[in-house]
C-alpha cells in the first residue's frame, strides 16, 4: 500500500507551469494558424454568412484544439509535478497556454 511519503513524489516548485504553457499555446498557435489558412484557401470560409457550414466546422475544429492544449498541458504538469494539480496550477497553465495563443495568432492576424 503506498503512502504521502513515497519517493517518487516530486515537489510542484520544481515543475514550471510557464514552459509547459508556452509549449502547448505555440503548438496550438501553429495549428489554429494551419486550420484558418486550410479554410481560407479552400473557399470554405464565408465573411458574409456567419452560419456558412465551413465558418461552423472551422469554430469547432479551433474550439477543440485550444480545449486539447489545455488538457494536454494540465495532464503533463501533472505527470511531471508526480500525479497531483491544484487548481492555481491548472489555472497557471492554462493561462500560459492562452496568452501565447493570443499573441502569436494576434500577430499573425494582424
Amino acid at each position: 500500500m503506498s503512502t504521502l511519503d513515497s519517493s517518487n513524489f516530486v515537489e510542484p516548485t520544481n515543475v514550471s507551469a510557464r514552459s509547459i504553457g508556452i509549449r502547448y499555446g505555440a503548438i496550438a498557435s501553429l495549428l489554429l494558424i494551419a486550420i484558418g489558412l486550410l479554410f481560407h484557401v479552400t473557399g470554405m470560409t464565408s465573411y458574409t454568412n456567419q452560419l456558412n457550414p465551413g465558418n461552423i466546422i472551422s469554430s469547432v475544429l479551433t474550439y477543440a484544439v485550444m480545449i486539447g492544449a489545455y488538457v494536454m498541458g494540465m495532464k503533463q504538469y501533472r505527470s511531471e509535478a508526480g500525479g497531483y494539480l491544484t487548481f492555481g496550477q491548472g489555472f497557471n497553465v492554462g493561462f500560459w497556454s492562452s496568452l501565447i495563443m493570443a499573441v502569436i495568432t494576434g500577430v499573425w492576424t494582424y
